[in-house]
């Protein structure tokens, strides 16, 4: 899709096809987290080809945009050597702006995580996560994991990152139960970042002063990338906000996917918060998310709760 859904949650990002990202969210502990995944549809076309052992080229893989869509596919940059450096400066240009724009130092990131740690991300609380035991410590059983959701609150204490100031890893993952489609993928690639906010930081305000300058970063990286290899850009300049209660109210025959397609192909790019928790018929407000860092509960100016 050639527009961004930024909720408390962002995904299916894409500049030109060059990179996606993945969750952002505000959450109950005063900090706040932004992870993007960086991939590409042609390398990750040919991953989903050599994954899926069954795949037929004769047959449409599920997940996939339509096959019309694919036989006319033409890269914005077609010589692989050249997109790869094009993937390395993504990645640096955006790194540099997002830790100038939101006061971010790189650290370090875990490959893996001891299970009984309580570090690795939950997810959806159904997930299989990638284990394994080294050979010499059999006893102790080790998670590949799906992202750094809940070991940056604990390297914020560890760092001792004061208020106003955050971290930022490059993490590399493995998600076995993900949905395999042109912007997800088994690998995980993202940048997972948190920040130790003071507790009147804890609202609507400072979370959209916060978007705008993660979403400079983003803006800023593609007009660079752009210029540099002759590519339409495709964002506008300023970012829209919205709530998933406005859409609710706005679409109610819509699912919460159409109400994004909808809202995205009118702005293009759009921070949609109050994602998490649920509608009073019991059903899902917008979409399954862990409840231990995502804030359900912040009223907002507008009378809805969550950010």
């Amino acid at each position: 899709a050639d527009s961004i859904d930024f909720g408390s949650y962002i995904r299916d990002f894409n500049i030109s096809h060059i990179f996606s990202n993945r969750p952002t969210l505000v959450h109950p502990n005063l900090s706040l987290t932004l992870s993007f995944q960086s991939s590409h549809f042609s390398s990750l076309f040919n991953n989903i080809l050599k994954m899926a052992t069954n795949f037929s080229r004769g047959t449409h893989l599920a997940g996939l945009p339509p096959k019309e869509t694919l036989e006319n596919y033409e890269p914005s940059i077609p010589c692989l050597i050249t997109k790869e450096e094009a993937l390395l400066t993504i990645k640096t240009t955006f790194e540099n702006n997002l830790k100038k724009n939101v006061n971010l130092t790189r650290v370090s990131a875990p490959l893996f995580l001891q299970k009984d740690s309580g570090f690795n991300d939950n997810l959806n609380g159904v997930e299989r996560p990638a284990t394994f035991a080294p050979r010499d410590f059999p006893d102790i059983h080790l998670e590949v994991p799906f992202s750094l959701a809940k070991w940056k609150r604990w390297a914020l204490h560890y760092y001792a990152v004061e208020a106003g100031k955050g971290i930022v890893t490059d993490f590399r993952g493995l998600r076995c139960d993900d949905d395999v489609d042109f912007t997800h993928s088994l690998y995980v690639d993202q940048w997972d970042w948190e920040k130790h906010i003071d507790l009147a930081d804890r609202n609507v305000e400072y979370l959209k002063a916060t978007v705008k300058s993660i979403y400079k970063a983003i803006y800023d990286t593609e007009q660079e990338i752009c210029a540099k290899y002759g590519i339409e850009p495709i964002l506008p300049e300023e970012i829209t906000f919205v709530s998933s209660d406005d859409l609710i109210k706005l679409h109610p025959h819509a699912t919460p996917k159409e109400r994004e397609n909808i809202v995205c192909k009118e702005h293009k790019a759009v921070f949609l918060m109050g994602i998490g928790g649920l509608k009073a018929d019991g059903t899902l407000r917008h979409d399954g998310r862990a409840p231990d860092y995502d804030d359900w509960l912040t009223e907002r100016p507008d009378g809805g709760f969550g950010l």
